[in-house]
């Protein structure tokens, strides 16, 4: 073998090399691309069936609209809470008079959105843990002082460690049972009840109704931080000093609307994320006792970074002509694309949605 033919073998042998690796790196791209997407399935379907889970839930144990009729008229009084209470030594706002030193605000509503701009929702969930007393029931005996015992129509179904809340008109207060004894629920001094009723409400007979949260009701918030779907126990917060929990990597933007029967037919006329007409703190029971669904939309991206085809140039993964949305046909946008500069063009995304239908809501005893 001559040298040229040497140098002829080692140039083809050369070319052999760069198409295989060029192959190689080709596959390896695409399997990266196909395995990113695989996980941002993965991803958006649990997310979104962990979300689907817990909202259809909400409302559980607040069998009556007069539940949501609890207010504290936060449009006057700014951070209020619906529901008046008292744990370890600390009163909400109300009764404390001030917002100092207060505990967190709490309400009744099984689902609420709070909508940002440019920003994914953050949904709040609530729904009570009873089983057995998932009726609320009327106060037959007048609570002339704050630490009267409860008398209602009828103890069956309520067990030492329940959390019940009283509501007569907008006013509405919790505390925990300490005894089940003789038609009548008592609430002693605990870390729950202050000490003879403290500065809590006196309720009226027959007008009074008494809802049963159970020993452990749910009250949880979902939002989205660091590209992470993440829940906060609310009941933790306040009770151990809990923080926010990850529940799925990869989630980078949450959506919902409020379905809403206006016509009381059980039929969804109206889908927003107002409530009411005019989004405010202040709502009303109509307001709340006309949603009767949920559409929910998750956004997740890919983990992979989508290389542009020319070095230099803008990625083309996402660009503002391809951009996810969601709703079905109306074409939603996700906020978090319209914040300046925030579109990560070099990404791919899946979207997940569904209408979750508050059972709980339908279902109620009017």
């Amino acid at each position: 073998m001559s040298l040229i033919e040497l140098m002829v073998g080692a140039a083809i042998g050369l070319i052999g090399i760069v198409i295989i690796t060029h192959v190689y790196l080709t596959n390896e791209q695409h399997k990266r691309t196909t395995t990113a997407a695989g996980g941002a399935q993965t991803n958006g379907a649990i997310a979104l069936y962990a979300l689907e889970r817990e909202i259809r839930q909400s409302g559980f144990g607040l069998n009556s609209s007069l539940a949501f009729q609890c207010n504290c008229d936060a449009t006057v009084n700014a951070g209020c809470s619906a529901i008046q209470y008292y744990y370890d030594l600390k009163y909400s706002f109300p009764p404390n008079a001030s917002m100092t030193n207060s505990r967190n605000a709490l309400s009744l509503y099984p689902f609420l959105i709070t909508d940002a701009p440019n920003a994914p929702d953050v949904l709040s969930v609530f729904y009570g843990s009873d089983a057995e007393r998932a009726l609320s029931t009327i106060l037959v005996d007048n609570m002339v002082t704050p630490g009267a015992d409860i008398k209602p129509d009828g103890t069956a179904g309520f067990e030492t460690g329940n959390l019940v809340v009283l509501q007569n008109g907008t006013a509405c207060a919790m505390y925990q049972v300490t005894g089940v004894v003789a038609q009548t629920l008592l609430h002693a001094d605990n870390i729950w009840n202050p000490s003879a009723g403290g500065t809590l409400p006196t309720w009226p007979k027959d007008s009074t109704r008494i809802f049963n949260l159970g020993s452990r009701p749910v009250w949880k918030t979902y939002a989205i931080a660091n590209g992470k779907l993440q829940v906060t126990d609310q009941l933790a917060v306040l009770t151990a000093g809990a923080v926010s929990q990850d529940l799925m990597d990869g989630i980078v933007d949450l959506q919902a609307q409020y379905g809403k029967d206006t016509n009381n037919d059980n039929v969804i006329d109206v889908w927003t994320k107002q409530l009411p007409a005019a989004f405010g703190t202040n709502f009303s029971a109509t307001d709340i006792a006309q949603v009767k669904a949920v559409r929910l939309a998750v956004l997740a991206r890919s983990e992979h970074y989508e290389k542009p085809a020319t070095a230099g140039d803008p990625c083309e993964a996402t660009t503002a002509a391809n951009r996810p949305t969601w709703g079905g046909t109306d074409n939603l946008p996700f906020p978090s694309f319209d914040a300046p500069g925030a579109l990560p063009s070099c990404y791919k995304y899946r979207v997940f949605e569904t209408v979750v239908p508050l059972r709980n809501m339908l279902w109620r005893s009017e």
